[in-house]
């Protein structure tokens, strides 16, 4: 529940544009991104390495790689004016969609079990940034705080700081095209304006002195092209599930199970297992594999064998 709360801030899904005529296309860009966690200190140290690729122009997007609900084959869509997101789950052929006017008490819900957004700095310029996929840069900070909740209590903190190389050159042809074409993809939206595009991204987390994080996004094309509207189309017979009204069900499902739980009763504590079994097997389905807890970035070493530092 915690996740996908957290997927639904960053990707409100709204649904009720047209599917686009396959035959149309319109000028926009292609941008395929490499991302690197790598992991250091606590039991072990790991890498992981995932690329996105994306397709944008002013009335059609797509983005694939970024797996949703437990589903490494699902792809987020933007059409239309106003912006219309959706979330496509192939493996259970659905469309999860979330209405405009949900979207703040989503909000308000989901800040209820997440408690309070960290305070984020604004963005600083910290220098040149040299010249990245042929382009000149410059070099923006933004600090944060990354925060893991259990039970709605915070377990762990992590100060965090990110570096954005970002392409804003009124000179580069690439970074004129950019532009022109953001006014129209947030048309409607809070921050439509003509920011550069960025390039290349570092965030670094401190979770304990030894402990840390990295995570790198680096765009490794950046190129325009006709954006087919066919990449934007809905599968035919795809279920079309309301992400609020289905959060709504999820919550009430586990304040039925809190109070089942609570019941002397054998039948409300058969029910309550049964209920529980189920949204466990529902957890467990729509979840990421869990990583091992050595693979933890916030593992500690407890079996005597670590090195104590002073």
């Amino acid at each position: 529940m915690r996740m996908l709360l957290h997927t639904t801030i960053a990707a409100l899904t709204v649904f009720g544009a047209p599917t686009l005529r396959a035959q149309a296309s319109t000028p926009g860009f292609f941008v395929e991104t490499r991302i690197t966690a790598v992991s250091r200190g606590g039991s072990n140290a790991n890498t992981r390495t995932r690329v996105t690729r994306a397709w944008t122009s002013a009335g059609c997007s797509r983005t694939e790689g970024e797996p949703y609900r437990g589903d490494s084959t699902a792809y987020q869509l933007v059409i239309g004016t106003p912006r219309t997101f959706l979330n496509v789950v192939p493996r259970d052929r659905t469309v999860f969609t979330v209405g405009a006017s949900t979207a703040k008490p989503l909000v308000a819900d989901a800040k209820k079990v997440l408690g309070p957004m960290p305070a984020v700095s604004p963005w600083r310029l910290v220098g040149d940034g040299g010249t990245v996929l042929g382009h000149r840069t410059r070099k923006f900070e933004m600090k944060s705080t990354t925060r893991t909740r259990a039970g709605g209590t915070e377990v762990a903190s992590a100060p965090t700081v990110t570096t954005y190389w970002v392409a804003d050159d009124a000179a580069d042809p690439m970074v004129v095209a950019y532009r022109a074409l953001r006014p129209a993809i947030l048309a409607g939206e809070p921050g439509a304006t003509g920011a550069g595009m960025v390039l290349r991204s570092e965030t670094h987390r401190q979770w304990q002195r030894d402990v840390t994080q990295v995570t790198t996004r680096e765009v490794t094309v950046w190129r325009q092209e006709q954006v087919p509207a066919s990449r934007c189309d809905i599968p035919a017979g795809y279920r079309r599930v309301d992400l609020a009204a289905d959060l709504r069900a999820q919550q009430a499902a586990s304040a039925e199970l809190r109070r089942l739980s609570q019941s002397p009763k054998p039948a409300d504590q058969a029910r309550a297992r049964a209920l529980g079994d189920s949204l466990l097997k529902e957890i467990r389905r729509t979840a990421p594999a869990p990583r091992p807890l050595r693979e933890d970035p916030r593992a500690v070493r407890i079996d005597g064998t670590g090195t104590k530092k002073p």
